[in-house]
């Protein structure tokens, strides 16, 4: 009876380790979870504010064409419109990407890739 019970506590002991390894890996999937999620809106946010910004940065840069095109500013100042312009065109793809990025960890974590 002795070895019995001993293979049964060592069991139980195991099952226990098991039991606890099984609540370690949801909470650390649940904290996972949050943190992808907590990303993806931010970085949501941003994007959204960064397309708000390229169309007020492409508008500028229609005016300042029109008044070039009439001569009232140089080219100097048409350039730099054109340059800030295509450089908020670039931090918009690359909070689009952001965006994909994100919601391809909460896939990840969901298991759906």
């Amino acid at each position: 009876m002795g070895k019995k019970n001993g293979v049964i506590r060592e069991r139980q002991a195991l099952r226990a380790q098991a039991e606890e390894e099984s609540s370690r890996i949801e909470r650390r999937i649940k904290i996972d979870v949050e943190k992808a999620y907590r990303r993806w809106q931010r970085v949501t946010g941003m994007a959204a504010v960064a397309r708000e910004a390229s169309d007020a940065r492409k508008e500028a840069l229609r005016i300042v064409k029109d008044q070039y095109e009439l001569g009232l500013c140089g080219k100097a100042e048409y350039e730099e419109a054109n340059a800030a312009s295509l450089s908020m065109e670039a931090d918009l793809a690359a909070a689009e990407f952001q965006i994909m990025s994100a919601i391809t960890d909460l896939n990840r974590l969901a298991g759906v890739l």
